[in-house]
Formats: C-alpha cells, structure tokens, sequence
C-alpha cells in the first residue's frame, strides 16, 4: 500500500488501518468493518496487496453524487464512479 499512502500523503501505519477498517474483515469471531474495500495480495509480488473499492462502496458513491447534484443542480463532469486515487 506504499503507492495509496503516498497519494493520500498518509503514513502507511494509518493507510493499512483505515483500509482494514473500511474492508471487511474477522476479529474475536465477529465479523467487523464497512465493507466498502477489499484487498487481494498481488500474485507477482507477494508482499504486494491491490486494494479495490466493493459493489457496495461503488453505491454509496452513486448516492451521494445523486445527492449532490440534486443539491447543486447538475451533472457531475466525469463518469467515473471510483475516485482517481483508488484506480
């Protein structure tokens, strides 16, 4: 996740825990976070992990782009529904 904590020009400590939080994931048996990310390690570079937004996440931001072009009256510029920092 180096490339993510450069983009968001975050510590790469608090990129992996948000990015835990924001995924789903297991803890004392429970199942836990929003399920907006997941991960999968990269299969040519093992210590490499690929982070992708979900269906769900890919919703939400639909939602809330709807929401504010309704509040701003109009169409968003781009079509792109994933934020550039995530492709």
């Amino acid at each position: 996740m180096p490339e993510l904590s450069k983009k968001l020009n975050m510590g790469q400590g608090s990129v992996s825990k948000n990015v835990k939080l924001m995924s789903r994931y297991i803890e004392g048996g429970e199942l836990r976070g929003y399920d907006l990310l997941s991960t999968e390690q990269d299969l040519q570079e093992r210590r490499r992990f690929v982070v992708r937004t979900t269906e769900k996440a890919e919703r939400l931001l639909a939602s809330i782009t709807d929401a504010a072009c309704d509040v701003l009256g109009g169409a968003p510029e781009e079509d792109s529904t994933t934020p550039e920092v995530l492709q």
